[in-house]
């Protein structure tokens, strides 16, 4: 779950909303168990008087257990045995190389260059990366790691295997536990998107903005349905598949993205919508209704996230069928010839809504695991395995990375000169666990600037408040049993916030390390303290340096591979489509695999835009050509999605020959849109097609309906047989046509962005 800070001051109820997704969800159960994982040899050394020479075992947990992350436990099980490994003889190396000072920097840099490369294979890597780099910075130096280094890194490696064995523990009893915290969270997230999408219905709503947030919220979904993918067929193949629990999370996860593709199917001409209907209320119910519907959709994810059966409304169905009555009185009391095309959309968005309703109660009935639902539930394992994101170590990957061309090497480069500055900075001034300096430094610079920009300011300011509440401990704390309380709390606060909030875990470790030195020396806490203090700011200054003038990975140089990457994925999406239309055979499962890739791009495409935003203005290149192009982006991809949804389910209606010249047209101007990207020279000499051949089919069916609507006797006999056939036309047709707009209008920002002379 991502939170933009711990709990936000909102209204009584929301605010309690907010506390159950939180307290119910992955970060608090993990960030709980990593605390007590720590806590406890922590006590138990501590009574016995043991802690600082086994110290090195409570840090091991912490290392391992910040380096792990949500995924499936084969994939889990296995990083975490390479990060022991890889922080034990990280360890060994740092600490028996520390002893010439030029020589332990040399050792810094190249560690930070490799453990920094590490990245290239995935975000479990990259943590593992990090914990390395930041042990490494602990063992060179002599007060936190003073000898016996062979000694301190097997201590080391024992707390690794300690976690390991929690994990193991945590896993056996409880295999699900992961799945439903992680589904519950991605059902309240997708339940935000339908929240987002119901303001499209209300009058005088900012689109950009409102499309903005839309495109923040699909980033954070895209990358759940990754890691929610991973988790649940990966658990499956290790688990039972036949159980009643297995297959139904597998049910629910298959559903849940369903409803997402449906909530971006939904996406209409709004503007015409508005100038058609503001002069009545049924857009205003709609709005109401979608609401109504994602909030429901959230009570479903809060159960999901705690084991339990949720309670559908008693209402649910009544309340439905009030925004159908409204619908069918307004269709009654004005429709008419002229404003025909405008009722069907209306119906469109009325069928759309019953079908978003269905899925959540299909949902609501999920969550009592009730084995009916699977008695037409027979998924097919191996047409799923392809969507599972692919994991490898090779070495060639690695090595392929070493080259300034590569935006990870550079950052590689980027943190190994830091830290070389920070280590000279400390030895030089003499500066007090200066280690401080160099860990800072390590944490702040990330591959982005925006990033480490982000990262920098949350650790100084978390630093701060750390500081004056750990000032507040140290002068109003007189015995032992309250530090030990605080150190429990900030233990407890770092351990859960680590992976969501970084400000508020800079809080919490500030206040658990001057709590640590004070149970070792309560003479040193205020000391200790103030270099904390001046050592952040140092090694932020230092990263913020860094980021800005050593091998800058500013967005804008990276905005063409992604938007190379979203028009190419758009244009296998369609061609895949087309297929459905224009083809009597075609591969369901190969068209959603084409829909996922298109998701991804356009949120990297999406990531890429939002990161630029926080770039230095004079970096910020074409940057509203580039929103544009997102936008379009964004619209293309969702008419495609509802136009391949609609196909899949009617495509035997159709015959070849309706729709062959349109979508010959349509490739015609992506392969237009692509080609200006990647040679520029030759863009000129290709031309958009901006109109549509006409469609003769539909064109029949609407005349058709047009006399029945101007003769009463045959609207009441014949209209309805033929309704739901004009209603198919008129609606593929109309996302062929909004397509191929929005596509004319991502051609002239193309030709902007490389600035080529239409």
């Amino acid at each position: 779950m991502k939170l933009n800070s711990a709990l936000p001051l909102l209204p009584s109820a929301k605010n309690l909303t907010e506390f159950k997704k939180f307290i119910t969800s992955y970060n608090w159960y993990i960030g709980v168990k990593l605390a007590f994982a720590i806590m406890i040899p922590s006590i138990i050394l501590y009574h016995y008087g043991l802690l600082i020479q086994y110290i090195m075992f409570p840090t091991g947990v912490l290392m391992l257990g910040l380096a792990d992350g949500a995924g499936a436990v084969q994939r889990r099980a296995g990083a975490l045995i390479i990060g022991i490994f890889v922080l034990s003889l990280i360890g060994i190396v740092a600490g028996l190389l520390r002893e010439i000072f030029w020589v332990s920097i040399l050792v810094l840099m190249l560690l930070g260059i490799i453990c920094s490369l590490m990245s290239v294979y995935g975000a479990r890597m990259t943590n593992i990366g990090t914990s390395g780099l930041i042990l490494a910075i602990f063992y060179m130096d002599k007060h936190f790691v003073p000898d016996h280094i062979l000694l301190n890194s097997f201590y080391m490696a024992c707390g690794g295997f300690f976690y390991f064995l929690i994990f193991l523990i945590s896993y056996k009893i409880k295999p699900f536990k992961l799945i439903e915290q992680m589904m519950g969270e991605n059902i309240i997230e997708t339940s935000e998107l339908l929240q987002l999408r119901s303001r499209f219905y209300k009058k005088n709503i900012d689109e950009k903005q409102l499309l903005d947030k839309i495109m923040r919220a699909q980033v954070v979904l895209v990358d759940q349905h990754q890691n929610l993918r991973e988790i649940v067929l990966k658990t499956r193949e290790l688990t039972n598949e036949t159980t009643l629990r297995s297959r139904m999370l597998l049910m629910m996860f298959l559903e849940n993205i369903n409803l997402y593709e449906l909530i971006n199917n939904s996406q209409q001409d709004y503007k015409q919508l508005h100038r058609a209907f503001d002069d009545t209320d049924i857009l205003e119910r709609f709005s109401r209704h979608i609401s109504y519907l994602a909030t429901e959709l959230q009570h479903i994810g809060l159960a999901v996230q705690t084991g339990k059966k949720s309670k559908i409304d008693p209402d649910f169905e009544k309340k439905f069928q009030g925004c159908k009555d409204a619908f069918y009185r307004l269709r009654k009391e004005k429709m008419n010839a002229e404003n025909l095309e405008q009722f069907i959309m209306l119906r469109q968005i009325l069928y759309t809504i019953e079908n978003l309703a269905e899925h959540i109660k299909k949902l609501h009935v999920a969550t009592a695991f009730d084995k009916k639902l699977l008695v037409n539930f027979h998924p097919d394992d191996e047409s799923l395995l392809l969507f599972l994101p692919k994991q490898s170590y090779d070495l060639h990957l690695f090595w392929s990375h070493l080259s300034l061309k590569s935006g990870m090497f550079r950052h590689a480069i980027r943190v190994a000169v830091a830290i070389m500055i920070g280590a000279i900075i400390g030895h030089s001034f003499g500066v007090g666990h200066a280690y401080w300096i160099m860990m800072t430094t390590v944490i702040v610079l990330k591959p982005a600037y925006s990033l480490a920009r982000k990262k920098n300011f949350d650790r100084i300011s978390g630093t701060i408040v750390g500081a004056i509440i750990s000032f507040g401990i140290i002068y109003f704390t007189k015995n032992d049993t309250w530090l030990f309380v605080f150190l429990c709390i900030g233990t407890l606060i770092s351990c859960t916030f680590s992976r969501i909030n970084y400000f508020i875990y800079v809080i919490g470790i500030t206040v658990m390390v001057v709590v640590v030195y004070g149970f070792i020396n309560k003479n040193t806490m205020d000391t200790v303290l103030f270099q904390r203090l001046m050592n952040s700011l140092i090694g932020g200054f230092i990263g913020f340096l860094a980021s800005y003038f050593i091998l800058p990975n500013w967005e804008s140089k990276l905005a063409n591979g992604f938007m190379l990457e979203m028009i190419a994925a758009n244009k296998k999406y369609f061609e895949a489509i087309m297929q459905v239309f224009t083809d009597a055979s075609f591969d369901l499962t190969q068209l959603k695999l084409y829909r996922k890739n298109v998701f991804i791009a356009l949120a990297n495409l999406s990531d890429n835009f939002q990161r630029m935003l926080s770039d230095p203005k004079k970096k910020r290149q074409n940057l509203q050509n580039l929103l544009g192009l997102v936008a379009a982006s964004h619209t293309i991809s969702s008419y495609q999605v509802s136009l391949a949804l609609y196909a899949e389910g009617i495509k035997i209606k159709y015959n070849k020959g309706d729709f062959s010249e349109t979508a010959k047209l349509i490739t015609h101007n992506f392969d237009v849109v692509l080609h200006s990207l990647q040679q520029k020279e030759d863009a000129e000499n290709n031309a958009i097609k901006a109109h549509l051949p006409k469609n003769k089919k539909l064109a029949e069916l609407l005349e058709g309906q047009r006399r029945l609507l101007n003769n009463a006797e045959g609207m009441d006999e014949n209209a309805t047989s033929i309704r739901k056939t004009i209603t198919d036309y008129q609606t593929i047709n109309g996302l062929f046509e909004l397509i191929n707009s929005t596509l004319c209008e991502e051609a002239k920002i193309v030709e902007k962005l490389i600035n080529i002379s239409p």
